[in-house]
Order: C-alpha cells, then sequence, then structure tokens
C-alpha cells in the first residue's frame, strides 16, 4: 500500500521493523475474552451452524450440520495477512470445501473468495472467486497429515500462495471488478464450511498467531496501517499527518503513540501548540513545515502485552532553490608567470545549510584544473575561470568568467 514521490518522500515505511515481545504477567484490559487469567481464544469468532474448542494445537470447530460458518469478530490489517488449519477429519466424517472471503472494512464491494476443495490426503484445490481455473494447493482438508493448509496474502503484489510452489497474482474481485488491493486499511475474514456433520476443521494460525491450549498468550505484536498516499509538500506550508491505524490479530484495542522531529532532531509542536511526543496517534495534528531537510515521524504501538520498537515515515522537504552566489570583484586581466588570487565568492542559500564550493579553470590548451585560491598561468591565452557552488539538495549555480594571459 505505497507510494512515492519526489519532493517530499512520503511512506518510507520502516516496514520491516525489529520486533521486542513482552510478556506481561497478567493479561491487559484490552482483551475481553479472559478465564482464568488467560486469554480464551474460542471467544474471538462468531460461529454459525459450529461449536469451537481449544486443544493443545489448534481451535477445533465441529460443524452441527452440513454448512456453518466461522467469522472472526476482529478486522485484521490490509497489508497482508496469513491463515493455516488442518482438516483433522476421518473418512466418514467429511469436509468437502471451505470458502475463506476477505472483505474489505471501508468498501464492501472490494473483496476475494478463495475456494478449497478436497484433491487427496496431501493436496487441495484452490479457485478465486468464480474462476473455473484450480490452483493446486499443498495440505489437504480430507484427514489431519503432516502438512497444514497454508495461504498468504501481500499487498504489495496483490500475491496469494500457500508458502511452497504456488503463486497467485489476483487480478478480480468478486463482483469481476479490477483488483488493486484492498483501499482500506483493514479487512475482515470469514470462512464457510460444506461437509458433513461432525466434519471437524482445525484452525491453527491466523496473521502468525497460534491457537490452542499449548499458546494461550498473545504472542504476535500489533501492526502498523499507513494508507496509500502520495502528496507533494511544500517548504513552508501546514501538513496534517495522514490517518493510520494499528490492529492486532487478539487485543481488542491497541495504544499507538507518536513521535515528530523536525530536521534538527528537535521534538515539535503542531499548529496548536501540542508537543508532539508520545501523543496519541489516533488524534488529527498539523505540523508547519519550516525547515528544509527531513522530518521523522514515528510511532509506537503497545497490545498490552507485546510492544514494538517505534516505525514509522520520514518528510523530507527539498530546496528546489539553487544557491546565490557574488564576487567581490570582477575577474582581471592575467600576466603569464604571475600568481593570481581569485576574487572572494560569497554564496548563500534558502535553506540555511552551507554550500561546496570550487573553481575551475580552463587553460588555452584545452586542458580544465581544479584550483582553490590563486594559480599562475604559463602560457598567452583565453582562460575560463568557473565559479561552483552546490547546496546539500544538490542544487548548482555556475558564474563564468574570461579573461586574457598576456606575456609579462
Amino acid at each position: 500500500m505505497k507510494r512515492k514521490m519526489l519532493t517530499v518522500l512520503l511512506a518510507t515505511l520502516l516496514a520491516v521493523a525489529v520486533i521486542i515481545p513482552c510478556i506481561a504477567d497478567t493479561v491487559s484490559d484490552n482483551y475481553p475474552y479472559v478465564k482464568n487469567g488467560k486469554i480464551d481464544q474460542t471467544g474471538y469468532f462468531t460461529l454459525e451452524g459450529a461449536e469451537v474448542s481449544a486443544e493443545e494445537e489448534g481451535l477445533v470447530f465441529t460443524m452441527t450440520g452440513d454448512t456453518a460458518k466461522i467469522t472472526f469478530n476482529k478486522p485484521l490489517a490490509a497489508d497482508g495477512f496469513s491463515v493455516g488449519w488442518n482438516a483433522k477429519n476421518d473418512k466418514k466424517q467429511r469436509l468437502d470445501r471451505i470458502a475463506v472471503t476477505i472483505t474489505d472494512i471501508e468498501d464492501p464491494d472490494c473483496a476475494l473468495r478463495m475456494n478449497f476443495e478436497k484433491i487427496n490426503d496431501t493436496a487441495s484445490s484452490l479457485k478465486i472467486n468464480n474462476d473455473k481455473l484450480a490452483y493446486l494447493i499443498q495440505g489437504s482438508m480430507f484427514k489431519e497429515n503432516e502438512r497444514d493448509i497454508k495461504i498468504m496474502y501481500t499487498a504489495a503484489d496483490s500475491n496469494i500462495t500457500d508458502g511452497d510452489t504456488t503463486n497467485i497474482s489476483v487480478l478480480k474481485t468478486v463482483s469481476g471488478d479490477s483488483f488493486r488491493g484492498f483501499p482500506g486499511l483493514a479487512v475482515n475474514l470469514t470462512l464457510e464450511l460444506t461437509g458433513k456433520t461432525g466434519a471437524v476443521f482445525c484452525l491453527k494460525s491466523l496473521n502468525g498467531q497460534r491457537f490452542g491450549t499449548a499458546f494461550e498468550r498473545d504472542n504476535v505484536e500489533p501492526i502498523l496501517c499507513l494508507p496509500q498516499f502520495s502528496k507533494k509538500v511544500l517548504y513552508n506550508s501546514v501538513f496534517q499527518l495522514p490517518k493510520v491505524d494499528a490492529y492486532d490479530v487478539l487485543a481488542t484495542d491497541v495504544t499507538m503513540k507518536v513521535s515528530v522531529k523536525n530536521p534538527d532532531g528537535e521534538v515539535m509542536r503542531d499548529t496548536e501548540g501540542t508537543l508532539l511526543e508520545n501523543v496519541d496517534g489516533r488524534k488529527d495534528y498539523k505540523i508547519k513545515l519550516d525547515k528544509y531537510g527531513s522530518y521523522q515521524v514515528n510511532y509506537v504501538l503497545s497490545d498490552g502485552t507485546n510492544q514494538t520498537l517505534p516505525m514509522g515515515y520520514r518528510l523530507t522537504v527539498a530546496d528546489e532553490g539553487a544557491p546565490a552566489m557574488e564576487l567581490a570583484e570582477s575577474v582581471k586581466v592575467l600576466t603569464v608567470g604571475q600568481e593570481y588570487v581569485f576574487p572572494v565568492a560569497t554564496v548563500t542559500d534558502n535553506s540555511g545549510a552551507g554550500c561546496i564550493t570550487w573553481i575551475n579553470v580552463r587553460h588555452p590548451d584545452g586542458t580544465i584544473t581544479c584550483e582553490v585560491e590563486k594559480f599562475t598561468p604559463q602560457e598567452a591565452g583565453i582562460y575560463t575561470i568557473t565559479y561552483t557552488a552546490m547546496d546539500e539538495f544538490g542544487n548548482i549555480t555556475r558564474l563564468m568568467a574570461e579573461t586574457y594571459a598576456k606575456e609579462g
């Protein structure tokens, strides 16, 4: 979900951040489904036509009819998601089909439907939406086997994979519209089962969170979601921080703090005077971009159990104006063999930063030398003296003077 720009580089996401899991002694108040001080993973799902229990290796859903529906109560981040399961069936109680539907929370018409059907004990077939084309997916829905079915989606390339040999580029939504990723920051997940009464479905993982009595704690950090945006921001303009959100597999809410520093590394205040240091990241803030350089916007997330290191993006306000340069005096006529001191150049730049300057001399024979403060002409003829100044953003100014060196 990331777009680029030249003058102001937004969404330079620190997308891959080092995560530090901090296991708390008690479950946070952010968890509504708690039994005996531990997370009740079964409470995160709304069921129709099925019952659920927690076993050691996963959540086991047992069908009470020929069809069942499992709805995950919380949205998942739209940047990417993964689901892992195992049918855990025998041949008398068959699970014939699983339909996984992913729906954008802001645009319900933007949805993907993945239909899985049993092939044999080691493989299943996958059809995307209403497409007749079937893909081979490793893992069976027919009975328990060593290989779980895994399905992963990445927003960067709208790609679905089983983590093995099958990679599918999704082109259409369920309704047949072109699919270019989910426009919102999050998606809803539902699973529809078709089979026989008593058929069993074992959910093992969701977005990396393992389920089952062997995994009773939240072991996945929250995810920061930045919208897709590309906006040119000018120097001395007012910029509103774009809306961001954070999602977690188990926690009902995520604490999100934001800090903003200017190019000098100083904590900024917004236009209302709020010091932007560890403030609520879900509120609206506007900042005045009155300095050239990179502004750092950092977020720290916590789900009550796991906390992330700062992650975010930079706003780079580039100076597009070239430096101004003046010479203290005009270039004089030279004399062969006599030392010549270059006129002093005064350089200023609107960024306020220093500039690099240098002097090149083109000699009558065509050679070019780089000089500092002075040089001595060795032959008569025309000399071209070029002053160059470059600011830290690469903007260049040149002053050229042509003079003649005569014999002494």
